[in-house]
């Protein structure tokens, strides 16, 4: 794998021996060793409220290629439709969550609601939920959130546009987005964070 150094070298060039690696690690459980960086690093701990903002961060700036092709649509084997769910679906089956996956929005408010996991109120870490004018009837949109205020709802939402003009729920992009907290939110869907 290019890009990636050795444990054995990393080891030689710290002057470190497998030993003192071995018993670093076991004096910090929580740290992992990153062959591509080779530096140490926290690890992910799946089902975590900082891994899923952490993952779902990393997805800000991926756009479609062509119209409505991602790689959260190949994944949820929906390729070619709006992909606003397939990309909550995405976050939350890489964060370590299971049964949370739809290409449609309003199947994947239901799951939440099936399991009484579903509310009114913004949550960070939530899926949110919304009708937007110009869809269908029900859930036509969703997104993730990532920060709420007395007035606002920030979010960060897949296959929106990243300013006040374009589509705003089959935009071609994952962008963050600022909601004002009104009727266009249908609810909340809280996953189980540990």
């Amino acid at each position: 794998m290019s890009g990636t150094i050795s444990l054995d070298y990393w080891l030689k060039f710290h002057h470190w021996s497998k030993w003192y690696y071995d018993k670093y690690l076991k004096e910090h459980p929580d740290q992992q060793f990153n062959l591509k960086t080779g530096e140490f690093e926290v690890k992910p701990k799946l089902r975590s409220l900082p891994y899923t903002l952490h993952i779902l961060r990393g997805q800000v700036g991926t756009v479609e290629r062509p119209v409505n092709i991602t790689k959260y649509g190949e994944w949820m084997d929906a390729n070619g439709l709006p992909w606003c769910a397939s990309f909550v679906s995405w976050v939350l089956h890489t964060a370590g969550f299971s049964g949370h996956g739809s290409a449609s929005a309003q199947r994947l408010y239901d799951q939440f609601r099936k399991r009484g996991r579903s509310g009114k109120t913004p949550r960070v870490g939530a899926a949110i939920f919304f009708h937007m004018r110009g869809g269908h009837a029900g859930v036509n949109h969703t997104g993730m959130v990532v920060g709420v205020s007395r007035f606002w709802v920030d979010t960060i939402e897949g296959n929106t546009s990243s300013g006040v003009s374009g589509s705003q729920i089959n935009g071609g992009g994952v962008y963050p987005r600022r909601r004002l907290r009104g009727p266009s939110i249908v609810g909340y869907g809280y996953p189980a964070y540990e």
